[in-house]
């Protein structure tokens, strides 16, 4: 026989939590689910065009608290398409949801010198080492026009010039008169934009020229 004992004691936000989250449990793994892949971990979340969108690279997504941050990269594995977290997600203690925008490029970010064996003097026996730079390639955001405060306030970029949006990250080689190579052309970086960053969350824009 069932206890009934506790039932009129139970508290009746606990049972709308509880409920809530197996409805939303249940829709991450029915038919509008995805598998996604974030900061290396398989999870489920819900993507949606969104409603005032000129094309399909900017929707909305459903997921789990831990996933939905700003600045998060999402991984579609099925297409294996990323997807960056480009607002800050509202909350409702039961989900999350966000806008992302599709990422059309990626962004070389040069992150540690190391030093390979390669050989070893003849005369000494002493190693030879060379140093070789590891780069890590960071999804991003490639725009040669950008809104400077809202979807309709549009203008362009000088040619030649490009915005780079990404996750916003702390590196060495992020910094003025940075080089790297896109799309064939070699670019430096100009300036930064952090007015997206909250705390350690967020996005950055890098504004970048072509070097001639």
């Amino acid at each position: 026989m069932k206890n009934y004992s506790n039932y009129h004691n139970s508290n009746p936000n606990d049972k709308i939590a509880n409920d809530g989250k197996a409805l939303f449990e249940f829709s991450l793994n029915g038919f509008e689910g995805y598998d996604v892949t974030v900061n290396g971990q398989l999870s489920r979340a819900i993507m949606t065009p969104k409603f005032n969108s000129v094309d399909e690279t900017t929707q909305n997504i459903y997921g789990k608290i831990e996933d939905i941050v700003y600045g998060n990269i999402i991984t579609v594995n099925e297409t294996n398409e990323d997807w960056l977290v480009m607002t800050k997600p509202i909350d409702n203690k039961i989900y999350r949801k966000a806008t992302v925008r599709y990422c059309n490029s990626l962004f070389p970010i040069q992150s540690e010198i190391t030093k390979v064996l390669i050989g070893t003097d003849p005369r000494t026996g002493r190693p030879i080492y060379d140093e070789q730079i590891v780069t890590t390639n960071e999804p991003c955001i490639v725009e040669s026009q950008y809104s400077k405060s809202s979807d309709v306030d549009q203008f362009m970029i000088p040619e030649g010039k490009l915005v780079i949006t990404m996750k916003y990250q702390v590196s060495p080689s992020l910094s003025l008169d940075y080089e790297f190579s896109m799309y064939g052309n070699k670019y430096k970086a100009t300036d930064f934009d952090y007015t997206n960053v909250i705390g350690d969350n967020g996005i950055m824009k890098i504004i970048a020229e072509k070097v001639v």
